[in-house]
């Protein structure tokens, strides 16, 4: 949070990470600052997804990878579910991205369809 609140780069808050806990790896210290980054960054989204459902609006989901040779396959399998509701578990068994240091990947939000 601190990080963030700074506004510091992915590289500083690994630095920071390193000088406190000197048993991590420069390597794993990045990974670590970028998934909490994207913890954070996908609470806060979620956090207003949700704010907008409770008002009545009807909101999907869309596990979205980096599509690249790096993602998963259980991964790339759950962007390929394409739009769900909200909450949904996807088939990998997780219901939000990311899953742990290494993932990338991260929740699209959109109106569901008023045909849906």
């Amino acid at each position: 949070m601190k990080a963030i609140d700074k506004g510091q780069s992915y590289t500083q808050t690994a630095k920071e990470i390193s000088s406190k806990f000197d048993v991590f790896s420069t390597a794993r210290a990045q990974r670590i600052a970028v998934y909490e980054t994207g913890q954070a960054y996908e609470a806060g989204n979620r956090m207003l997804i949700d704010t907008v459902a409770d008002q009545g609006i009807q909101m999907e989901e869309h596990w979205m990878t980096s599509q690249d040779d790096k993602v998963r396959p259980e991964h790339t399998a759950n962007e390929d579910e394409g739009w769900v509701p909200l909450n949904h578990t996807f088939s990998s068994g997780d219901s939000e991205p990311p899953t742990d240091p290494g993932c990338r990947c991260w929740m699209a939000y959109e109106e569901a369809p008023a045909n849906k």
